[in-house]
Formats: structure tokens, C-alpha cells, sequence
């Protein structure tokens, strides 16, 4: 898929590049902040709104901007909003990844909106891959700014 969209193994020396320069920032190997697999995740989720933009293309608007009716075309989204380092996943990227990678997300919302605020309990949002519908899903806890993994005991 990566090949595809023009995605070669260049990303690769780019992530050298940048790792290198965290890393001297930071201060050695503990300093890991961006993984290649967290770099090849971005390039994956750009790839599948790009191989399929009638199905993302509604929803491609400007997360910079709340309710905004502006849609923008699947590359510029992708070059504004999946690709960059630090930018916050929303559905669109989470539901491509789930497409791409045939995997079940269900997200735990405890962002304040909503239900949580006055039940104190957390929406929960699924995201299903096409293909694989039934299977376990990977359960995150979203808190504004990051996501958590939580194991889910049956």
C-alpha cells in the first residue's frame, strides 16, 4: 500500500535523522520518543485515506479549527493532519488505521463531553475494520492528549 502511494523505504534514513537529533536533545537511547513503527503507522494511515478518499472525503475538515465545514483534499489532510509528528489521531486517522492494519478499536472517552461529565462513566466509540469485524477489538482510554491501552478481562 505504502508503495503504492509513493512511500519508499526513504522514510527510514528521515526517521535516522530525526531519531539523532532527539536523541541529542533528550540525551541517549533512554530520549526515545518516536519509534520507526510510529513513523510507518503515519505513513500507513496517510496511504489508506488516499487509496480510498470517496470514503474519508466528507470528513476530511480542519481539525484546527472546531466544526469546521472546510473539506479538504485527502492529501493536504494528510500532509497537515496524519503525517506530522505530535498531531492528535481523530476518527478519520483511527478508523483508516483500523482499515489498513484490518484491526478493532473500541476508545474509552473520558474527555469531559458528554455523558462522562454528568454519569462519570466513559462513552465508548468502536471502530471496525471492514474485514474483520468480529474480532477482539484493541481497547484505549483517550484523555485529552494522549491515548492509553487497557486490557479488558473477560
Amino acid at each position: 500500500m505504502l508503495q503504492a502511494m509513493g512511500f519508499d523505504e526513504s522514510y527510514k534514513v528521515g526517521y535516522s535523522q530525526f531519531r539523532d537529533l532527539i536523541q541529542d536533545v533528550v540525551g541517549g537511547e533512554d530520549g526515545k520518543i518516536l519509534t520507526e513503527m510510529d513513523l510507518l503507522k503515519a505513513f500507513q494511515d496517510a496511504a489508506q485515506i488516499q487509496l480510498a478518499p470517496d470514503d474519508y472525503a466528507p470528513f476530511l475538515t480542519n481539525q484546527d479549527i472546531p466544526n469546521s465545514e472546510d473539506i479538504l483534499e485527502p492529501q493536504d489532510f494528510c500532509a497537515t493532519f496524519v503525517i506530522p509528528l505530535g498531531k492528535e489521531a481523530d476518527n478519520v486517522q483511527i478508523s483508516a488505521l483500523c482499515r489498513a492494519f484490518q484491526a478493532n478499536v473500541d476508545i474509552a472517552y473520558v474527555d469531559g463531553r458528554e455523558d462522562d461529565s454528568t454519569t462519570g462513566k466513559a462513552r465508548f466509540i468502536p471502530f471496525r475494520s471492514v474485514i474483520n469485524e468480529d474480532a477482539d477489538p484493541i481497547t484505549l482510554l483517550y484523555r485529552p492528549g494522549h491515548y492509553d491501552i487497557l486490557v479488558v478481562e473477560k
